[in-house]
């Protein structure tokens, strides 16, 4: 009975072993190990955006880091909200979210808001940024946009807007526009 207990108490030893030798592998380098999903959450959708990661991840401190090039631009969403199923005292809101990530390794994320003008049949979003990027020319930028009705709601005599109708959507990756360009990206026709 006395070797069992030996024989049992030496194989746990052996496998605590292998469990910490196999902890302090990831720690010898941190540097060329990745973990996880790379990308994004939003948190006011709770929306994750998974983004390709680039090559910097795997590079090596002695490595110079990549020249960046700034780029001012804006690009301006035109929405014809062709059909607005909500009541005519409800404000119409439209948001935009752009984003890209770069061979750098940098991750930029960008938003704007407009209400809807017309009787809520029409928005015109405008999101000005400013990205340092390793290769613009090669970058695309990702597009998400809200449309979101609010009401008021009366709540122990106090009127609070709440949200009562949204819908999320995406469109086609656009490019990276040069310094300085405006680009007025083609109207989008959605429904609310």
């Amino acid at each position: 009975m006395r070797m069992l207990k030996l024989i049992f108490t030496t194989v746990c030893l052996v496998g605590l072993t292998q469990l910490v030798w196999s902890q302090s592998e990831h720690f010898s380098a941190p540097a060329k190990q990745s973990h996880g999903i790379a990308g994004f959450l939003d948190p006011r959708t709770g929306t994750f955006t998974t983004r390709a990661q680039g090559s910097s991840v795997m590079r090596d401190a002695s490595e110079e880091p990549p020249t960046l090039t700034n780029i001012l631009a804006r690009y301006v969403f035109t929405f014809n909200i062709e059909y607005n199923d909500q009541p005519a005292s409800a404000t119409t809101a439209c948001t935009v979210d752009i984003s890209t990530s770069d061979e750098s390794g940098l991750f930029y994320d960008e938003s704007s808001t407009a209400l809807a003008t017309k009787s809520g049949t029409a928005c015109t979003v405008t999101i000005l940024f400013y990205w340092g990027l390793a290769n613009p020319t090669a970058d695309s930028v990702s597009v998400e946009y809200h449309i979101e009705s609010f009401q008021a709601v009366a709540l122990g005599g106090t009127s609070t807007p709440e949200v009562f109708r949204s819908a999320d959507h995406t469109i086609a990756p656009l490019a990276v526009p040069s310094n300085g360009q405006t680009v007025d990206v083609p109207t989008i026709t959605t429904a609310i």
